[in-house]
């Protein structure tokens, strides 16, 4: 168990680190130390939030409820963080934009994460069809 949890955070923390290393390469006035520590903490939170949701089933066994939580997370570490590493002062507008922008893109990711595994394991069944029948 907590190897899996460790491969998943160092996935992460990898994929920041890269994120933040090209945006840098990119516009070099965005090198920022409380960016890099606001993409990190973020991301431990949320590979946290994901793992104990979707892999463990810690709260719930739907899918639909782990979501919900998980996209809330993100929400809240959206608004909150970047308050708390001082790098962006808030209003209401701002607020709502992020919200509606995270929803959406995380409901369209979802359901085609969702779409594309239903593929995979039809033609996985497909395969398995055949092999029964021969």
């Amino acid at each position: 168990m907590l190897k899996e949890y460790l491969k998943e955070v160092a996935i992460g923390l990898g994929a920041v680190a890269l994120f933040y290393m090209l945006v840098t390469v990119i516009s070099p006035n965005l090198f920022e130390i409380n960016l890099f520590r606001l993409l990190i903490t973020m991301s431990l939170i949320l590979t946290t939030t994901s793992y104990f949701l979707f892999n463990k089933k810690i709260i719930s066994d739907s899918m639909i409820i782990n979501t919900a939580l998980q996209l809330s997370v993100m929400i809240f570490l959206a608004i909150f963080l970047p308050m708390a590493f001082n790098l962006i002062k808030w209003n209401i507008t701002r607020i709502i934009w992020t919200v509606a922008v995270i929803s959406l893109l995380y409901i369209l990711s979802t359901f085609l994460t969702y779409r594309i595994q239903k593929r995979n394991l039809q033609k996985i069944n497909q395969k398995l069809s055949q092999n029964i029948e021969e």
